[in-house]
């Protein structure tokens, strides 16, 4: 459980056009000796909090803050900082860059909604989100992943033909617009 809104103030600026959360100076009280304090608020006073950090697996960045001694995704604890509720199941980042936590570019989603605005997979080699080429059968397939169920929508001669398929398909289902476009 991420701590309250009002620790967070306490310890944290959040400037929600830019997304970037700063640490407050701190309390003698957060510390055992005045000079613990001292040496703290000189060395992360005012300076941005947390730290970037690699998903290996998918390759995506992300923003993550460590608070009391537990790490945190730096969006999930801007929710806190901006609502005083807890986050919800999920946030999606409208733009697709897990890195931009402009309080703008959050919302609150569930698993479904949140795959429907999902970046192109690194390990794509058609260059097409949805389209797979099916090497026995020399043809291109076209799928697509919707509340959990792959749909086959089509296999095509052409892969620009499949993508067109794959495109329909998602506009017909709410996908967003960037859905499947490569990673920002």
């Amino acid at each position: 459980m991420i701590p309250s809104q009002e620790t967070l103030k306490a310890l944290l600026d959040y400037d929600p056009e830019t997304g970037i959360l700063t640490w407050k100076a701190r309390d003698p009280s957060y510390f055992e000796t005045r000079s613990a304090c001292a040496s703290w608020n000189a060395r992360f006073s005012g300076r941005r909090a947390g730290w970037a950090t690699l998903n290996k697996k998918s390759g995506r960045k992300a923003r993550c803050i460590s608070l009391f001694e537990k790490s945190y995704h730096e969006h999930r604890v801007v929710w806190v900082w901006m609502t005083g509720n807890q986050p919800p199941e999920q946030i999606d980042h409208i733009d697709r860059n897990p890195e931009n936590n402009a309080w703008i570019n959050l919302r609150a989603s569930d698993n479904s909604h949140n795959m429907k605005n999902k970046s192109m997979y690194r390990r794509n080699t058609s260059g097409f989100t949805g389209v797979y080429w099916h090497s026995r059968d020399k043809i291109w397939e076209a799928k697509c992943r919707i509340d959990g169920k792959l749909i086959n929508i089509g296999r095509y001669f052409c892969k620009y033909e499949a993508a067109k398929a794959v495109k329909r398909f998602r506009d017909e289902n709410g996908f967003s617009e960037g859905h499947g476009t490569p990673q920002p």
